[in-house]
């Protein structure tokens, strides 16, 4: 969901806000320049604002959001690791490396999120289901064929 904050990426991340109702303000990734160098220096040039939808990982933000709103759950506080979503994302991660989340170290990411690292050999483990995931149970399985 990183991206670099163009016009373009800034437009997809408000079409998905008005789809699932919320707005850049509900975003707790904080704010940065573009990492377009073009569309930084054009905005610096013209005096433009930046945005919260401009930051790198305002996707990433934008998809916990959706995902609370999806399962009836508050988006306030989303990048709380104790809120249910983050909670959904260790144990998903957790059954995907096969480390427990209680072995799993954890900080935080540069846009606020939770960030938690796991042995290399587990995280190419989780990438390789993710690249061929017939062995994995359902539903998984068969929400991984589809995305992919």
């Amino acid at each position: 969901a990183s991206h670099h904050g163009t016009d373009e990426h800034v437009a997809v991340i408000q079409g998905i806000h008005r789809k699932i109702g919320v707005t850049e303000a509900d975003l707790l990734c904080g704010m940065h320049s573009p990492s377009d160098c073009e569309t930084a220096e054009r905005m610096y040039l013209n005096h433009e604002a930046n945005s919260p939808l401009r930051h790198n990982c305002s996707g990433k933000h934008t998809g916990m959001l959706a995902h609370a709103l999806l399962r009836g759950l508050p988006t306030a506080d989303y990048i709380n690791p104790k809120h249910p979503i983050q909670q959904t994302i260790f144990e998903t991660f957790s059954e995907m490396t096969g480390i427990p989340v209680s072995e799993m170290a954890f900080g935080t990411d540069g846009c606020s999120a939770p960030v938690f690292a796991v042995p290399m050999r587990a995280a190419a483990w989780a990438f390789a289901q993710l690249a061929d995931p017939g062995a994995l149970p359902e539903p998984r399985r068969s929400a991984l064929q589809h995305i992919f």
